[in-house]
């Protein structure tokens, strides 16, 4: 984006009507749904789709209907769909393909005894995964798969790229081969940079954003859904079994994300806090790091971590918190609320 507009800046820009551009034969129609779906093709590995898988899709009635939904019939997928038409009110709901937003996806999944649901939200960038008992699969724990699926199945290597609000146990993948990670402001454009100037391969954030090298350098929710599929039919397991699979491996952690609102009248108490906030320890361990990164982000020396975000269009502050167990998480979440008194 910031290329297009340097480039417009520099050149001046002529306007005409499209009638005019069509008699000046300027006009070129380009079928970018088909050189899409070949690029998309030509990075999967087709030959996993051979026995066949049962895929619920639901795009969330968005722009994603009729891509995923068509390029898995094309892999040979049993495929059905829920939400899968537009619609411009989208049911009447945020179409984010989170937790608690795809009740209906998990119902079919278990109805038709498929072995994946696969989610998009609106604009097809993000991804939301359902295991095959009907269960949701948090991004966070999806993309820690999809990364150690691809060092054993492709040979390209490079750094990987997150966000400051995603997952270490990325760190602990990349590490364990002997890779760097890149940790980035919130926000995908970072993570895409990295992925166009340092070749990452591949380029994560926690609410579901996901590319890998080769690719465009933004977050692709289709590309994710199918890397996800090919994953299911190369293994023949379960989500849920893949994870006991990794966690035998590398271990398991426990991550969380909540939303601490307060009122606007306290919002300057509320930053002043929050800036003041300079802990030694959390809940009963030493802190390591300190960092300003879009945030407050504080490592402790047991790898526990927890980073304080505001939101930028309301009262709310962020709280990200990953520990090695669901009652470590629980201390640090009760500590951070009690020290800025919300």
């Amino acid at each position: 984006e910031t290329e297009v507009h340097r480039a417009l800046d520099n050149h001046k820009v002529y306007e005409l009507s499209l009638q005019e551009a069509e008699k000046l034969e300027l006009v070129e129609e380009y079928d970018a749904d088909r050189e899409y779906q070949a690029h998309i093709m030509n990075m999967l590995n087709l030959d996993a789709f051979k026995n066949g898988l049962k895929v619920v899709v639901d795009p969330m009635f968005g722009v994603g209907v009729g891509y995923l939904d068509n390029y898995l019939e094309a892999l040979g997928c049993e495929m059905r769909a829920v939400h899968g038409y537009r619609d411009v009110l989208f049911g009447g709901s945020l179409p984010r393909p989170v937790d608690q937003n795809l009740d209906g996806l998990k119902r079919a999944v278990k109805s038709y005894e498929a072995d994946l649901g696969l989610a998009l939200d609106g604009e097809a960038s993000r991804f939301g995964v359902v295991d095959k008992n009907g269960e949701y699969v948090a991004p966070n724990q999806v993309m820690c798969l999809l990364l150690d699926y691809l060092l054993k199945t492709r040979s390209f290597r490079g750094p990987v790229a997150r966000s400051v609000a995603t997952t270490h146990m990325l760190d602990r993948v990349a590490k364990k081969n002997g890779l760097a990670v890149i940790e980035t402001p919130v926000g995908f454009k970072y993570i895409g940079r990295c992925l166009r100037e340092r070749g990452c391969m591949l380029g994560a954030e926690e609410n579901g954003g996901l590319s890998i090298f080769g690719h465009i350098p933004d977050k692709d929710g289709i590309l994710a859904c199918l890397l996800v599929a090919e994953m299911a039919a190369v293994t023949g397991k379960s989500l849920t079994e893949l994870h006991e699979d990794f966690t035998a491996e590398y271990g398991e952690v426990a991550n969380e994300k909540m939303d601490l609102h307060y009122g606007l009248q306290d919002q300057e108490q509320v930053m002043h806090l929050l800036n003041e906030y300079n802990p030694k320890s959390i809940a009963g361990v030493k802190v390591e790091q300190n960092q300003n990164t879009g945030g407050r982000k504080f490592v402790m020396e047991d790898g526990s971590w927890v980073l304080i975000r505001p939101a930028n269009t309301e009262p709310v502050l962020r709280i990200y918190v990953e520990a090695l167990d669901r009652v470590r998480l629980g201390d640090i979440q009760r500590e951070i609320q009690n020290a800025l008194g919300l």
